[in-house]
């Protein structure tokens, strides 16, 4: 009995030893037989060449960007940052903007033109807004039509030496910024170019029709005009205007610009309180580059013109003009700049003049130290009537 106990229990061990390593065993053939399988199909597929990741590289860059060639895109702008200090009052650092332009073009056909502004106010806040947003069409060598929100076309200031890295200053002239007499930006469309009269004179021009501005006022006297480029017009209010400017030489330049349409008033708490009265602007500029030198000058007004016969609304013109000589020296990248200009208003708690000095420092083409003084002249106890010392670093990209 004890012999047939001790068979019969071997025999357990035996059959439990098989259950348990035979499907171990079963697994680890199945592993290496996959393995192998897999060897052997990695040994019968082609290498990976050196196009072959190009390949890949130009298929994940079409799925991130754009499919075709015939597109194509930039990424450019400018931005600033300095201090500034009045007279008597504590200065403090600021951030003057970011202003990035997203250029993309259809072959020789189009171009969209797109910039952005991020600014931060007083509070610490960020404030972001759309300065320009353009399609432009290429009819011919010689004139390009375009449609959407435009850097204002009217003068020189505004449309060409606004940003921080081209202005030779840390500030704008007085008269030249937001709500005062030089219009900023519309929302239209334009045709503009260049063409050559006889004797080889070179002429350019801009052609547009844009949606009205408006104008706040208080107590029946309008306090200002607001030129902003507005996308709405349900007031049926158009201006139609144009800027001519002629090279008699290379390098110097005579415009002329000037604008005609309607404004709508509104109260200072937004209140439409009529919807069409006449608006105008006249502007002229003269800028000549010679040797190291860079003079330049320019004018403009913008007008509301009340019906003699509204006993309701009185309207105004808002004059401003600037003269600025900047010398360059050659063997060094200073360049001291003068700049005096006036703006007058209908109101004497908005008129200054003011004579400002600076100068720069270059230290790449497109990037500039900037120190300025500011003597200011304007109604007491006015910020108009403060000197201030500003300084700044701009970049353009």
């Amino acid at each position: 009995m004890a012999v047939a106990r001790w068979y019969r229990n071997l025999f357990l061990f035996v059959e439990l030893c098989l259950v348990i390593l035979l499907p171990i065993n079963s697994a680890a053939g199945t592993t290496n037989t996959t393995k192998k399988n897999q060897q052997e199909e990695n040994n019968h597929q082609p290498p990976i060449t050196n196009q072959d990741q190009k390949d890949e590289q130009e298929t994940q860059k079409s799925v991130l960007l754009w499919h075709g060639t015939d597109i194509s895109g930039l990424i450019t702008g400018s931005a600033a940052a300095g201090y500034s200090k009045p007279d008597s009052q504590s200065g403090s650092f600021n951030i003057s903007n970011f202003n990035p332009h997203f250029l993309f073009s259809y072959k020789d056909l189009l171009l969209l033109q797109s910039a952005m502004d991020f600014e931060i106010d007083d509070l610490g806040n960020t404030a972001v807004s759309l300065d320009m947003l353009s399609l432009n069409w290429f009819l011919t060598d010689y004139a390009t039509f375009g449609i959407g929100k435009f850097e204002s076309s009217l003068g020189k200031f505004v449309p060409n030496l606004g940003p921080d890295w081209v202005n030779k200053l840390p500030s704008a002239p007085v008269g030249f910024e937001g709500d005062q007499a030089a219009p900023q930006s519309e929302v239209g469309a334009q045709f503009r170019g260049g063409f050559y009269l006889p004797r080889c004179l070179k002429v350019n021009y801009v052609v547009f029709i844009a949606n009205g501005p408006i104008a706040t006022a208080d107590q029946g006297i309008v306090q200002q005009i607001h030129t902003d480029g507005y996308s709405t017009n349900d007031r049926g209010n158009f201006v139609g205007g144009a800027r001519f400017g002629i090279l008699p030489i290379p390098k110097f330049e005579i415009g002329v610009s000037a604008a005609l349409g309607k404004v709508a008033i509104f109260d200072t708490a937004g209140d439409l309180l009529d919807k069409r009265q006449d608006y105008d602007v006249l502007g002229a500029d003269i800028s000549y580059q010679w040797n190291n030198w860079d003079l330049r000058a320019e004018y403009v007004q913008q007008e509301t013109h009340i019906d003699p016969d509204d006993l309701v609304f009185s309207g105004g013109i808002w004059r401003a003009w600037y003269t600025q000589v900047a010398y360059r020296f050659s063997s060094r990248n200073w360049e001291p700049i003068v700049r005096y200009g006036k703006f007058k208003t209908p109101f004497d708690d908005q008129d200054q003049q003011q004579l400002a000095f600076g100068i720069d420092y270059w230290l790449a083409p497109s990037l500039v130290a900037k120190i300025g003084y500011e003597f200011n002249e304007g109604l007491g106890d006015t910020a108009n009537d403060v000197n201030v010392l500003r300084a700044q670093l701009g970049f353009g990209f």
